[in-house]
């Protein structure tokens, strides 16, 4: 009887030090484009935008702008439509946000000596929507035949706001990703 009693003892002895396990699955998906399409602006991989040289009269009032000039996004050998290829793009900008208005891309050169104040860069697409700082712009559709696609944006000098606008350097970095879907 003893014995009976040792044997049950080292069997619940071993079912409860056994531990339990629970088995779930994570499961991981991504996909490597043979190849994306090359991007350009203006027909270079870097570019400058020259914004122009106007009054400060005419941004005087808060939201007042100068002239959009146009600029051109190009995404350049393009794969054909097949399995696994890309059918849209979405573009991203990345720059400094203006502290004041954060639509606008800020003025690098402000508060230095010889940077305007009270003006950011206002950046918007073909439908005069503005762009905001690291934000998908709306998704485009991407050519089948593998040609070229241009997409239009404009950017312009901006009273921001913040401060009565004064005469001065304007300028911002901006980079860009796009990405694929």
């Amino acid at each position: 009887m003893f014995n009976k009693k040792i044997i049950i003892l080292a069997m619940l002895t071993a079912v409860a030090s056994t531990p339990v396990f629970a088995q779930n699955t994570i499961t991981f998906n991504g996909k490597i484009y043979d190849q994306a399409c090359t991007v350009q602006v203006n027909g270079s991989t870097d570019t400058t935008i020259d914004l122009g040289n106007y009054s400060q009269e005419r941004i005087a009032e808060k939201g007042a702008t100068t002239d959009y000039v146009p600029f051109t996004v190009s995404l350049v050998n393009c794969p054909e439509a097949g399995t696994g290829v890309p059918t849209q793009a979405m573009f991203r900008f990345h720059g400094a946000t203006d502290d004041s208005n954060p639509t606008y891309f800020k003025n690098a050169d402000e508060g230095s000596e010889m940077g305007a104040a009270g003006v950011g860069i206002s950046i918007q697409n073909a439908s005069h929507s503005d762009v905001t700082n690291n934000t998908d712009d709306a998704a485009v559709n991407l050519p089948t035949d593998g040609s070229n696609a241009d997409f239009t944006y404009y950017a312009a000098m901006a009273n921001d706001g913040s401060a009565t606008v004064t005469g001065g350097d304007v300028s911002t970095q901006v980079t860009y990703t796009v990405s694929y879907q």
